[in-house]
């Protein structure tokens, strides 16, 4: 008899779904030359000076940004909701203009995949 059609494209589309949710966290780093404003470098600043940052944002054009990082609580979320706070805070003072990651922790990633 086998499983009825509905119930099988059901499954497949599950784990389709599951599978596009596993992507690397390199797919978001920046690319290519970037130069930083005065706003971002001094937000950056801040950045590090945290206890525990996690994810540096920066607009294409160098003009924005948005970070994550964990409380002092010892309390951390999944890296991807961390990056998504990054990016979000980002693209909110953005303007349209993309976003993608910096600083990985305090390691700069831009350019590296």
């Amino acid at each position: 008899m086998g499983i009825p059609v509905t119930i099988r494209g059901l499954g497949i589309a599950v784990v389709a779904l599951m599978l596009a949710g596993c992507v690397p966290v390199t797919n978001f780093y920046g690319q290519g030359p970037i130069k930083l404003s005065e706003n971002v470098r001094s937000g950056f600043a801040k950045y590090e000076a945290r206890d525990d940052p996690r994810f540096f944002a920066v607009s294409a054009d160098g003009n924005n940004f948005g970070y994550s990082f964990c409380r002092k609580d010892g309390s951390c979320r999944d890296w991807e909701v961390l990056v998504d706070i990054a990016l979000i805070g980002c693209k909110k003072r953005s303007a349209g203009e993309p976003c993608y990651i910096y600083a990985r922790g305090l390691r700069v990633v831009w350019g590296r995949q």
